[in-house]
């Protein structure tokens, strides 16, 4: 029992040592805070055992008292920043609106998305176009597409494509493999069967078609700029995995604008064309938009309207395959193979080389240009807030009172989606 206590007390001195430290610790970082110093409050230990000679007591211990709960609604004026920028979701820049500091919106893969619902995607067109007004502010899409998908619905004229650049592939066109990739890496369900007519055609003149996923479960940027070329099956009119494709100098071939929307009126191909496709498992889409078109846009067709082949392939000519130079469309497998087989793709790779250096230095040029109308005769945080909270915020620099902002979509199908990743971008 005596070599017992002993360890015992020398096990309750350690603790005691370490309690010490601790105490210390919190005391100093008590005293950083400018709060009062803690109250120690000794406490004696229960017996350790019936027979057992007295023992020390532990160390005392620190009571910590609640700390403040900041307030709720904070001084705008306190908030150190010179300009927003809004990207994907684009929507997230209605609650910046108060601030009273410039803001850049770029929207991507259609602006609705976060205001889904009739009410919040009105609401936000309202106040995409009170941003818009401000001569300080930019309201821009990353691809062509939605950048007349936004014209569409605001009325908006001057809406700039700031395209996304994507050089950090740090890979370069270098053929060694003689495999044909079919990209993006996510190839829909209803694109697999395309995928199986493609590799038969292939078969007859001895050309190897093969998905990315199929050779590289995991890849390197270099493994895919290995190949001679990529052949398109796209679930969206822009994606990131096409910017790379680009930036990598990879010749690209895409299905005609003809061929391409009778695809997407017969299967749907482009399952992330449209957030009512997104959302509908049957993949039927909507015949139409909840909210109309602005009346000065002057579109013929709507681009949520899945149920007319005109109307699909009347927008579907701003997609990023169908703009870019250099990107060869096919009307059949069978020209696809032929197209290929005829191709100098060497020299198509060549001349992407040389649009993307034209790319990069008029995307910086856009930028400064945007830079310059922000801040122009003005010095940092000198742009700001003269309100202290979010709602006196509003209505000075937008006149909008609260609830005037789209309610974000709680719709838990779609939220589930974003959150396991099946919505890709």
């Amino acid at each position: 029992m005596e070599a017992v206590n002993i360890e015992l007390e020398k096990e309750l001195a350690g603790v005691a040592k370490v309690n010490e430290g601790l105490r210390g610790r919190v005391e100093q970082k008590r005293k950083e805070r400018g709060y009062i110093a803690a109250q120690i409050v000794p406490e004696a230990p229960p017996p350790l055992v019936a027979a057992a000679p007295e023992v020390p007591a532990p160390a005392p211990v620190v009571e910590v008292p609640p700390v403040a709960v900041p307030n709720p609604k904070p001084d705008l004026r306190s908030i150190d920043v010179d300009a927003f920028l809004c990207h994907h979701i684009g929507a997230m820049c209605e609650v910046f609106m108060a601030f009273g500091k410039p803001m850049i919106v770029v929207a991507s893969t259609r602006f609705e998305v976060g205001r889904l619902s009739t009410d919040g995607w009105q609401a936000w067109v309202k106040n995409l176009r009170d941003i818009a007004a401000d001569p300080r502010n930019t309201v821009a899409a990353n691809n062509k597409y939605d950048a007349e998908y936004v014209k569409y619905f605001t009325g908006l004229k001057d809406v700039p494509v700031m395209p996304n650049y994507c050089g950090y592939t740090e890979a370069s066109y270098s053929p060694t493999r003689p495999e044909i990739l079919i990209g993006p890496g996510k190839v829909v369900s209803e694109g697999q069967g395309l995928m199986s007519e493609m590799k038969a055609e292939g078969e007859k003149t001895g050309m190897v078609f093969k998905g990315i996923r199929e050779l590289y479960p995991h890849f390197e940027y270099s493994d895919i700029a290995s190949h001679p070329a990529i052949v398109l099956l796209p679930y969206q009119v822009s994606t990131m995995g096409l910017f790379e494709y680009y930036r990598m100098n990879i010749p690209i071939f895409a299905p005609s604008p003809s061929l391409l929307a009778s695809w997407q009126f017969k299967y749907k191909l482009m399952s992330e064309l449209t957030w009512d496709l997104v959302f509908d498992k049957t993949k039927r889409g909507a015949g139409g938009s909840k909210i109309p078109q602005a009346p000065n846009a002057g579109y013929d067709h709507d681009p949520n309207n899945m149920h007319s082949k005109e109307a699909i392939e009347y927008w579907i000519k701003w997609s990023d395959f169908y703009v870019w130079p250099h990107i060869t469309t096919y009307e059949s497998f069978e020209d696809l193979v032929g197209k290929i087989g005829a191709a100098d793709l060497r020299g198509i790779s060549g001349k992407m080389v040389e649009e993307n250096q034209r790319l990069k230095v008029s995307i910086l040029d856009d930028w400064r240009r945007v830079f310059h109308r922000m801040f122009e005769g003005r010095k940092p945080g000198e742009v700001g807030v003269t309100e202290n909270t979010w709602e006196e915020g509003m209505r000075k620099n937008y006149m909008i009172e609260p609830g005037q902002c789209g309610k974000g979509d709680d719709d838990k199908h779609g939220m589930d989606l974003l959150a396991s990743g099946v919505l890709m971008v």
